[in-house]
C-alpha cells in the first residue's frame, strides 16, 4: 500500500513546493541475515540496534540479546558483504549489574569496533549505580580492550562518537555526588581505553545535560544538550565546542523567541565546513500550540547562530529526531508528527539548503503509528530511512519499512518486510550505506522456527536499487 503523502509545514506551501507523487523505483532485497547468539532462559529476544559498514562493505551490528534486562547481553556481530556471518560476540553484563541502558557502535579507521553501553545496579528496587562500559574489538572479533567509566558522581550515557586517533568521546549527564546537580558531561577516551580528559559544565544557577556529540573537521568535539532552570519551567539549547585536547573553545545557550519555552535537542551533525546542525523540538508552556520541530545551525568557529527553522504551529506534536548533512552542507531531518489525542504518529522528513532555505517537507501516513528509527545520506544527498509501521489491533502485524527520499523531490519509494503475523515484531532500527551505495538496515524479526515462544532474531537486510 502506498503511503499518503502530504506537505508538512506552512513554509512548503509558501515556497510553492506542491509535490507530485514520486515514482516508485525498482529496489530488491539482496540478502537477509539473522543472528541468534544461542538459547537463553527465557527464550532470547535479539535485536540489532546499531549498524556500521567498513571500507570494503562488511557490516557490523550491535544490539542486545535477551528478552528481559536481567538476562540481556550486548550482541556484536560482523557480516561479510554478502551477508555471511563472520563472527558474533555476546558480552555479558558485569554482575551484579544488568544491561538495561543505551548502546552505541562505531568503527575506527582500521575497521576496529568501538562500543559504549550502560548497565545498572539495583538494591531494594532502587538504582544505586550505573557504570558505563567501553570496548574495542578487532575486525577479526578479538578483544583489544574493555574498560569501565564509573566516576564517583552518578552519570548517564547520552551519545558517543569515534575520533580520528581511534578513541572515542562519550557525553551524558552528571547528577553529582548527591544526585541533585545537573552537569553536561564530556569524556575523551584514548585509543588504548584510558581517559584522556573529561569536563563537566553548567552555567550559573542552571542544570545542564549533554545529549549528542559529533567530531568536527579539526578533530575537536562538538556537544549539544540542554540548559534549564532548576524549576524546569524553561530549557535552552546548549552548545559546547572543545578542541582535540579538551579545552573548551566556546559555549552558547540558544533560545527561540518564546517566553517559557522548553527545548529538547536529540541529534547533531557537523557540516564539511565545520558548522553545527542540531535538531529537536520546542514547546511553549501555556501557549496555544503543541511542540514544533526545531533545527539550528551555528558557526563552528565562534558559535554564532546562522539560522533557525521551526515547523509551522499545528495541533500535532512535531519533532526532528535525526539530522544529517551532505557534502555541501545541506540538511535532512527525520522525525514524527504526532496526533496525541488519537495516539497516532506519522513519519516526517524535510530538506533544507545550507543557508536554511526549505526545499521540501513531507509527512507520510502508512498506518496509524509510523516511526523512523534510522537515517543515512548517500553522496548525492538522497536520504534513506528505516523504521516500522503498526496498528492498534494486536492481530495485525508490525511492518518493517525502509524508504528513499530524493534530494530534489522527496519521497521516492518504500519497501516493507513482514516476517511475522504478530504485533510489534518486525522493526527496522538503523540504516547505513555501503561504499557501492547499497542500503543495509538492521532491526528485529520474529524467529519463525519457533514462533510460539515469541523469540526474535537480530536481523540485517541489504537492498539494492535497480
Amino acid at each position: 500500500m502506498r503511503p499518503t503523502t502530504r506537505l508538512a509545514f506552512a513554509f512548503a506551501v509558501v515556497c510553492g513546493l506542491l509535490l507530485a507523487p514520486a515514482a516508485r523505483a525498482a529496489v530488491q532485497q539482496v540478502w537477509i541475515s539473522q543472528v541468534d547468539p544461542g538459547p537463553t532462559t527465557p527464550p532470547s529476544d535479539d535485536t540489532g540496534e546499531r549498524i556500521a559498514i567498513d571500507g570494503v562493505g562488511n557490516v557490523l551490528i550491535a544490539g542486545r540479546a535477551g528478552r528481559v534486562p536481567e538476562t540481556a547481553r550486548v550482541l556484536v556481530a560482523k557480516l561479510s558483504a554478502n551477508g555471511a556471518l563472520q563472527w558474533q560476540r555476546p558480552i555479558d553484563a558485569t554482575a551484579p549489574a544488568i544491561f538495561d541502558g543505551p548502546l552505541f557502535l562505531g568503527l575506527d579507521g582500521t575497521g576496529n569496533v568501538l562500543l559504549a553501553w550502560q548497565e545498572s545496579i539495583h538494591s531494594g528496587g532502587v538504582e544505586i549505580d550505573a557504570p558505563i562500559r567501553l570496548a574495542k574489538i578487532g575486525g577479526d572479533g578479538s578483544d583489544i580492550w574493555r574498560t569501565t567509566y564509573n566516576p564517583s558522581d552518578f552519570v548517564t550515557l547520552g551519545d558517543f562518537a569515534v575520533t580520528a586517533d581511534g578513541g572515542l568521546v562519550i557525553v551524558g549527564t552528571s547528577a553529582g555526588t548527591t544526585g541533585n546537580d545537573g552537569l553536561a558531561l564530556t569524556v575523551k577516551i584514548g585509543s588504548s581505553g584510558a581517559v584522556q580528559w573529561e569536563d563537566r559544565f553548567s552555567t550559573a544557577h542552571e542544570l545542564a545535560a549533554a545529549t549528542a556529540v559529533a567530531i568536527d573537521p579539526s578533530s575537536g568535539a562538538v556537544v549539544v544538550g540542554g540548559s534549564s532552570a532548576p524549576s524546569g519551567s524553561e530549557s535552552k539549547t546548549l552548545f559546547i565546542q572543545y578542541d582535540a585536547t579538551g579545552h573548551r573553545q566556546w559555549s552558547k545557550r540558544i533560545a527561540s523567541d518564546r517566553i517559557l519555552n522548553f527545548e529538547e535537542v536529540f541529534d547533531i551533525a557537523v557540516t564539511p565546513s565545520g558548522n553545527i546542525l542540531a535538531s529537536g523540538r520546542r514547546t511553549a508552556f501555556g501557549g496555544p500550540f503543541h511542540s514544533q520541530g526545531l533545527l539550528y545551525e551555528l558557526r563552528g568557529t565562534n558559535g554564532k547562530l546562522d539560522w533557525s527553522r521551526f515547523s509551522a504551529p499545528s495541533t500535532n506534536d512535531v519533532e526532528f529526531d535525526l539530522v544529517r548533512t551532505d557534502s555541501t552542507g545541506n540538511a535532512i531531518v527525520a522525525g514524527s508528527s504526532n496526533d496525541s489525542p488519537n495516539s497516532t504518529s506519522d513519519r516526517l522528513v524535510a530538506r533544507f539548503l545550507a543557508d536554511g532555505t526549505p526545499v521540501w517537507s513531507q509527512i507520510l501516513d502508512l498506518r496509524p503509528v509510523d516511526v523512523i528509527s534510522g537515517l543515512a545520506l548517500d553522496a548525492a544527498g538522497n536520504a534513506f530511512t528505516t523504521g516500522y509501521s503498526t496498528d492498534f489491533n494486536l492481530a495485525d502485524p508490525t511492518v518493517w519499512v525502509t524508504s528513499r527520499f530524493d534530494a530534489a523531490t522527496g519521497h521516492a519509494w518504500d519497501v516493507t518486510l513482514d516476517v511475522a503475523t504478530y504485533y510489534d515484531w518486525d522493526k527496522g532500527l538503523d540504516v547505513a550505506l555501503t561504499p557501492a551505495g547499497e542500503i543495509v538496515v538492521t532491526g528485529r524479526t520474529l524467529n519463525t522456527v519457533s514462533p510460539s515462544t515469541f523469540s526474535g532474531d537480530a536481523t540485517t537486510i541489504k537492498y539494492a536499487e535497480q
